[in-house]
Formats: C-alpha cells, sequence, structure tokens
C-alpha cells in the first residue's frame, strides 16, 4: 500500500510512503522513515516532522520537510 503526499496550495505531488519509507516523488529516493506517523532520518533521529501536518489543503508544505526533501521550494 502506498500514501501519497501533496502540497497543500499547489497540489502537487511531493512524495510517497510505502512499506514505512519516505520516497521523493521528483528522485524515487528513499529520504526517511515512518514509524506511526512520525518521520525518522535515515540514520533513525526523530525529526519532528508529522504526517497529519503534511498537506493540509490550503496549507504550504513546512520548510523543513521541503528540506528533507532536498529542496527548498514546491516544484
Amino acid at each position: 500500500m502506498s500514501d501519497f503526499i501533496h502540497d497543500g496550495v499547489t497540489g502537487r505531488q511531493l512524495a510517497w510512503i510505502h512499506d514505512d519509507e519516505l520516497l521523493s516523488a521528483e528522485t524515487g529516493q528513499k529520504c526517511a522513515t515512518v514509524r506511526d506517523g512520525e518521520l525518522y532520518s535515515l540514520d533513525g533521529e526523530r525529526l519532528g516532522l508529522h504526517l497529519q501536518s503534511l498537506g493540509a489543503v490550503g496549507e504550504e508544505t513546512p520548510e523543513a520537510f521541503l528540506r528533507l526533501l532536498g529542496t527548498t521550494s514546491v516544484p
């Protein structure tokens, strides 16, 4: 099963989650892991980002999440 994460303002897909791995829509590379809705770096460090805060309609994507994906703006 896969879940998709979109920017709340533009509607563009930013990433998807497959088997508890966060993958960048732009590069397809693994960026983080997901445990109980929280994002963790590839070395296991908690990032302080929760999936419920991402992709809300009308809200900009948090800058920290964009940096995680390797970008500073929504493509």
